[in-house]
């Protein structure tokens, strides 16, 4: 497959008990590259049980461009027919004050999917932020239906809410409120960029299964650019 590199001492297991249909799978692999994306010691579970589909991802770090190094991520997955829960942890190291653990829960009923993020810990930069209980995607053969996906910390928020569709009228939100986008320096220094400021406004996003439009509004209080703060600033993007 184009971009992507394998260790050649990668293993791969598998035992099948009949008396109980029970399947157990094992892949383990030194490293696997993607283009600029980089990780180390990856190991992949996968077992039956009592009709449930149980899957287990570790790797010791994701290096990302030579920039951006996150290390102990795993997931960990249950699902049957009607339900999964998926459990997504990034626990980095002693001396990183960024920690995540994604906690989903999926319920499928007829064509539809609902996903919902239940109680989480998302710490950036040594800050808490709280993820709103009361949200939902919804996936059904025709749209992705956004609900009150939302953010918060200490007076800044980011959240996401609207409808993707064939319908060029149904649009997407990502709402920032007095967010602080020093947060994105970690991302930005793939480009080597630095920024700073306040970012109050939105972006939105339509006509996704086609050719996308996106409408960019936002005021940045105090922007800094490579450390030199240049004031506040204006942005108004309309893109198609």
């Amino acid at each position: 497959v184009p971009g992507w590199a394998i260790s050649n001492q990668t293993t791969f297991k598998g035992d099948l008990k009949r008396s109980r249909g029970n399947i157990q799978l094992n892949l383990y692999a030194p490293w696997v590259n993607y283009e600029d994306i980089k990780s180390k010691n990856i190991n992949v579970t996968a077992s039956t049980d009592a009709n449930m589909l149980h899957i287990d991802v570790t790797t010791d770090q994701i290096k990302i461009s030579d920039s951006v190094l996150i290390k102990k991520i795993a997931i960990d997955a249950d699902a049957n027919k009607d339900r999964s829960t998926i459990v997504l942890s990034v626990d980095n190291d002693s001396l990183s004050d960024s920690k995540i653990r994604l906690v989903s829960e999926q319920r499928y009923q007829d064509n539809t999917t609902k996903f919902q993020f239940l109680s989480s810990l998302i710490k950036l930069k040594g800050n808490n932020w709280q993820l709103n209980s009361d949200n939902s995607i919804l996936f059904d053969s025709t749209d992705i239906q956004i609900n009150n996906i939302l953010l918060t910390n200490k007076g800044q928020s980011l959240s996401l809410n609207g409808k993707v569709s064939q319908n060029p009228d149904d649009k997407l939100r990502l709402s920032l409120f007095q967010f602080d986008t020093k947060l994105l320096n970690d991302l930005l220094s793939i480009y080597d960029i630095k920024i700073g400021g306040s970012a109050t406004g939105y972006t939105e996003f339509s006509s996704l299964y086609r050719k996308a439009v996106l409408t960019l509004i936002f005021l940045v209080v105090s922007f800094e650019f490579f450390i030199v703060q240049l004031g506040n600033a204006l942005v108004n993007i309309d893109w198609f």
